[in-house]
């Protein structure tokens, strides 16, 4: 992984998309804030102690990495093509909105389930193919779908982290259990 590989990259989308108006200035600020001050991603792992066996959540860290408000952002964007799909909770809210709103008839029972692993893998390069033709799909949904779309790549392409002093580089597959972000 190349430090400034992925700085100019960032940095490229960016200009290129702030030429076209696509970009404000304010959002480019908000993009570029981690390019000269940053950490990378660090990885753990949190215990499950109520599980038996014990098992581990692992986690990467990375709230001050060089490609987090690009994550953010583009976050903020995809979240807009949740509400076409009835299936999708985008938060504890939208649950507690949801049950308090719906009726239910004095014989119902709310169960919730525990499962061993929740976890999809996705491939990176899928996700972006996915992606893409979700925004075909609704196309008026968003106007800056290519700014997005070439961030969403960045993001996913540079993904790095640390761990024991040594860093991983291009490691990440999605893993959907909550909204995208590193993500």
């Amino acid at each position: 992984m190349v430090i400034s590989e992925i700085k100019k990259s960032l940095c490229s989308v960016v200009q290129k998309h702030m030429q076209t108006k696509i970009c404000s200035k304010k959002e480019a600020e908000f993009l570029n804030s981690k390019v000269l001050n940053f950490t990378l991603p660090h990885f753990y792992i949190i215990w499950k102690m109520h599980k038996n066996p014990i098992v581990g959540r692992p986690i990467v860290a990375g709230y001050n990495w060089i490609l987090t408000p690009a994550s953010i952002f583009v976050g903020h964007y995809l979240k807009k093509y949740c509400q076409h799909f009835d299936g999708i909770l985008t938060d504890s809210l939208s649950l507690i909105k949801t049950l308090e709103t719906t009726p239910f008839d004095s014989n119902s029972q709310i169960f919730t389930v525990d499962f061993k692993s929740l976890f999809t893998n996705i491939p990176c390069d899928h996700a972006v193919e996915l992606m893409r033709e979700l925004t075909c799909m609704f196309p008026n949904e968003l106007q800056n779908t290519n700014f997005i779309m070439e961030l969403l790549e960045i993001t996913l392409k540079y993904n790095s982290m640390e761990f024991m002093g040594e860093v991983f580089s291009k490691f990440l597959v999605l893993q959907w259990e909550q909204t995208l972000l590193l993500f």
